[in-house]
Formats: C-alpha cells, structure tokens, sequence
C-alpha cells in the first residue's frame, strides 16, 4: 500500500534477504520461483529455497516442500517425505499443514490409514476455522458411525461442524 505492486522488485529484494540467510526471504524467494512471480517457474530451486527455510523451523516453508514432494514437482516424488515434512508444520499449528496429513491419515497416503489420527488433525485445523477441516471431520465422523466405528461425539459433533462450515 503507498507503492505500486513491482513483482520484479519485491523478488530482487526477497533474493537479498534470502542470500543472507533471512528465513522470510528465503520463503518468499521459494514461493516467487514456485509461482513464476517476477521470475522463471523453476519447482528445483523453489524446493531448494523451502528446504533452506525450512532447516529454520518455517512451518509454511516446510508445508510448501511437502507440497512438491507429494507431487514430484521439481524433487522426486516421496509421498512419505511429504507427510514427515506436513507433520513438522502440523506440531507448529500450520492450519494447511494439519489439515493436508489428516488427508494423507484418512487415505492412508505416505502413512498407515488412521481415521482417529485423520480426525484428530482435522479437529485441531477445524478449530482454528479452517473450512475444509470442518467438512472432512464432520464427514469423516458420520462415515465411522455409520460403519459402526463411531468416533467421540459422533453424529451431533459431525453435525455442528459442517454446520460452521456452512456458515462460513
């Protein structure tokens, strides 16, 4: 606000502070090269620069990574890298982070299949407003009822989650 929008400078300025290690700069640089924002799409260097972030504890760095390593994007694709990279940023509260391995425990995707531990990670991304969170759960808890495997507070809890969600 105050300057107009210059893709161009903001990804010279992230380079700055990324080549000094900033772990801000170093996110933004990565998210800048993974959306082709004032730069060339370039999915290898943008995991590079998440890793480096990530080594600094970001959670939203460590999410981005897991990202490109559940879908092969410019690392191999490792289905278990992405959720050990997910659960990091899950135990810091990263929302998106919570609610993409409670995905990969209801599937069973890079983790045993664990409807308890899917719920309990879309509970704590539910709680924090999350949306999709708040429909996977309530889906999730009218599905174990149903198959006679009910959850805590099954159907009434399932119920007053998607109905936040609806309201939002």
């Amino acid at each position: 606000r105050g300057v107009p929008q210059d893709d161009t400078e903001a990804v010279r300025l992230y380079y700055l502070a990324a080549k000094q290690g900033d772990a801000s700069g170093l996110l933004n640089y990565g998210q800048c090269l993974e959306q082709s924002r004032g730069v060339l799409q370039d999915y290898r260097e943008a995991a590079r620069f998440y890793s480096l972030a990530t080594e600094q504890g970001r959670a939203e760095a460590m999410c981005n990574l897991a990202a490109l390593c559940g879908s092969g994007m410019g690392v191999p694709q490792d289905i278990a890298e992405a959720a050990r990279y997910y659960r990091l940023a899950a135990e810091q509260g990263d929302v998106h982070a919570q609610h993409n391995l409670g995905v990969f425990y209801a599937t069973g995707r890079g983790v045993p299949q664990d409807f308890g531990e899917a719920a309990r990670l879309f509970h704590l991304a539910a709680d924090q407003g999350f949306v999709r969170s708040q429909l996977y759960l309530g889906s999730i808890i009218f599905q174990q009822h149903y198959a006679g495997r009910a959850l805590p507070g099954a159907p009434g809890e399932a119920a007053r989650f998607i109905a936040q969600a609806a309201q939002q």
